[in-house]
Order: structure tokens, then C-alpha cells, then sequence
């Protein structure tokens, strides 16, 4: 295994997290501002991994899995990110379903079910608010 500073990390997702762990082991509180910045990316990471496999995303899964309270995250996103927890990983579900309607076969209703929208009229109705079109049309 390689070694990064000598804690192990590679890559990006690994270098948010290990930020947000120092962060924490320096008894740094999300006032902090360099350990609010660090958390956001952690979770923004966590969510990445996760769009797919994790039907049930949800901030206290974040938290958990990030090990802060869902209060502490809520804040984190609120001082850096453009959208609450939830519309973030909405947002990125209906970006990385956009990119799969044009890139594959499959159709709205199988894309819908696989970036985990309740059903197909619900992600129709989410997508032309986002892209200002119809899943079909954009494809």
C-alpha cells in the first residue's frame, strides 16, 4: 500500500476524510473554518461513493458514516454547499442520470429506478425543473 504523509491515503476521497479525521483529533469544532471546508468534502466524497449502491442515502447515514451528528453536518452544508444534504445528493443523482441518458440504452423508467426516484413521474417531474426538459427531449 502506498503511503501519503505516512496515514496511508490516496486519492481525493481519502484526503477529504483524513482532513476531516485530523480536524477532529485536533479537537477542531465545526466553527472552526478550516474544519467546516474539510467535513463538506468528506461528506460530498461519501455521498459520491454511495449515489448508486445506497437506496436509502440519508444524513443520518452521512453523519454516522462520517461520525458527527446530523446537526453538525447540516451546518457544514448550510456555511458551504449550494443546497441542503438531501438536494445535493438529489442534484447529483439527476446529473449522473442525465449523463446515462445520453450514454446508454436503457430507458427513463429503468434510469429512474436505478438513481433510486420513487418512479418514473417523479423523476420526469425532477429532471425538467433541474434541465428545463423532459428526460426524453434531452436525450
Amino acid at each position: 500500500m502506498e503511503l501519503a504523509d505516512g496515514l496511508g491515503a490516496a486519492g481525493p476521497a481519502r484526503n477529504a476524510t483524513l482532513e476531516l479525521f485530523q480536524g477532529l483529533m485536533n479537537d477542531q469544532v465545526i466553527d472552526d473554518a478550516e474544519f467546516a471546508p474539510a467535513l463538506l468534502r468528506a461528506a460530498m466524497d461519501h455521498i459520491e461513493t454511495r449515489l448508486l449502491a445506497d437506496r436509502d442515502l440519508d444524513p443520518r447515514g452521512i453523519a454516522a458514516a462520517l461520525n458527527v451528528s446530523v446537526r453538525t453536518l447540516y451546518r457544514a452544508f448550510s456555511q458551504g454547499a449550494a443546497s441542503p444534504v438531501m438536494g445535493y445528493v438529489r442534484e447529483r443523482r439527476l446529473e449522473r442520470a442525465r449523463a446515462e441518458l445520453a450514454s446508454t440504452r436503457l430507458t427513463v423508467s429503468e434510469i429512474a429506478a436505478r438513481w433510486h426516484f420513487a418512479d418514473g413521474s417523479h423523476f420526469v417531474k425532477a429532471y425538467k425543473k433541474r434541465f428545463a426538459q423532459t428526460p426524453t427531449a434531452g436525450r
